[in-house]
């Protein structure tokens, strides 16, 4: 990345995670690599060190701006931060790509969304619940956050996807999530408690996903309790391996990292752009993890020429 800070910021696509040490974001770094490289432009990538930390990802924003960068890639924390940056980033001609979920902004010129299916994920968790509770069942939805952009939408397309394919499982309790794994861990407990029939937790993010396995841990319940997770960490791979969390449900960071670069580039050589593209999610499970279509997603390093 050395290299990458020393080249000219013309020449250089800025990209800013919502949190920089996000193994998804990993993943998405990948796409990007590979699609610059054939290129020839550089990137620089940065993002902020803490997930409540909105402030910062506005003036790496700035920066960019104030560089001329050739174009910028961003997921934003919220969905109203980061509006501002990205409206002056195109007065200034710079393309911007939104990466992950949609955000509340006016389409404009320059400005194109490279998106996660949210409809698929829902599909997917769905009828892996179905698949794991035999068609019915209480179950919990955990880390509900509606100022970050998809959550509350990946909450919905999960209920009406029961509600059509599985209306014998019933979402019994939804639960706001914490920046505190600590904090987090005592609302799945205090759940799990209260439900006694409750038969699986579905984690709108990785932090309630390590939260809920140490719930049920702490509570013994892993017969009983079953979770799938939203995005992968290292930290949620490894519970997933170790049989504490059923499925994962990650997305495909590194095609959508890609996809933002030729979108970018395309911009800038005035070729039409298609936007929004959606890109479908994939559940894995202990089962798949190994498959090689699995493994090129979760790609966290990019082979070397």
């Amino acid at each position: 990345m050395s290299a990458c800070r020393r080249a000219p910021m013309h020449n250089r696509i800025v990209v800013i995670p919502r949190f920089s040490s996000d193994a998804r974001w990993l993943s998405e770094h990948v796409g990007i690599g590979e699609a610059t490289a054939r290129a020839k432009l550089n990137v620089y990538w940065n993002g902020p060190s803490d997930e409540a930390n909105l402030q910062e990802q506005t003036e790496l924003a700035e920066r960019a701006i104030q560089g001329n960068a050739y174009g910028i890639i961003i997921e934003p924390s919220t969905s109203f931060t980061m509006n501002r940056a990205i409206r002056e980033a195109l007065a200034h001609s710079i393309p911007v790509v939104v990466l992950g979920e949609p955000i509340d902004i006016t389409p404009s010129p320059r400005l194109s969304f490279v998106l996660s299916d949210i409809s698929e994920a829902g599909r997917l968790i769905a009828s892996r619940l179905d698949a794991i509770l035999h068609g019915h069942g209480e179950i919990a939805i955990f880390g509900l956050a509606p100022q970050t952009p998809g959550n509350v939408e990946r909450s919905d397309a999960i209920e009406a996807a029961l509600q059509q394919n599985a209306p014998e499982i019933h979402v019994v309790e939804k639960m706001v999530g914490s920046f505190s794994i600590g904090s987090s861990e005592l609302v799945a407990e205090r759940v799990i408690q209260e439900h006694p029939e409750l038969k699986a937790i579905v984690a709108l993010t990785p932090r309630e996903g390590y939260s809920a396995a140490a719930a049920v841990h702490a509570l013994h319940v892993e017969d009983r309790v079953r979770i799938i997770a939203c995005d992968q960490t290292l930290e949620v791979l490894m519970l997933l391996r170790q049989g504490a969390i059923d499925a994962i449900l990650i997305q495909n960071m590194r095609g959508m990292g890609s996809a933002a670069v030729d979108n970018i580039i395309a911009e800038h050589h005035h070729r039409p752009v298609s936007s929004p593209v959606y890109f479908k999610p994939s559940l894995i499970t202990r089962q798949n993890i190994g498959d090689e279509r699995i493994q090129q997603l979760l790609l966290m390093h990019r082979s070397q020429p």
